[in-house]
């Protein structure tokens, strides 16, 4: 059990399945394609606790949830999008972006890491209703 400091950091629930092949599959096909492009190892720090400050607030948790599956699909495919018009309509700012989410995925893998830590299992596939 994790200091009690930390507890409202994390969800109140343990980690799933899904998220945690995810997270591994993530880390072994992403992770070392983004990290051989950091050009700016500056930007990936800002990234880094740009994400690491945002991702234990309970506001984007809930976000999430409020938007269900259908709404992080968009989501997702909106970011996809975002960033193929950057890459195509300002290709000077797309080593920026490379390296602002090598850090951001960086700062969500640690924090990942640290749930899966605190919990210290894995529960089924998907989360349910009343967790």
């Amino acid at each position: 059990m994790a200091p009690r400091d930390f507890e409202p950091y994390f969800p109140n629930r343990p980690p799933t399945w899904v998220e945690v092949i995810g997270s591994v599959a993530t880390t072994g096909l992403l992770l070392p394609n983004l990290v051989a492009e950091v050009d700016s190892f500056m930007i990936a720090a800002a990234g880094f606790i740009l994400f690491l400050l945002a991702l234990p607030f309970e506001v984007v948790e809930d976000c999430f949830h409020r938007i269900g599956m259908s709404g992080r699909g968009l989501l997702v495919l909106g970011v996809f999008i975002g960033v193929q018009l950057i890459a195509e309509l300002a290709p000077q700012l797309t080593p920026i972006l490379i390296d602002a989410s090598t850090g951001g995925l960086l700062a969500t893998l640690l924090y990942f890491t640290a749930f899966l830590a605190k919990e210290r299992t894995v529960s089924g596939w998907r989360v349910t209703p009343d967790e």
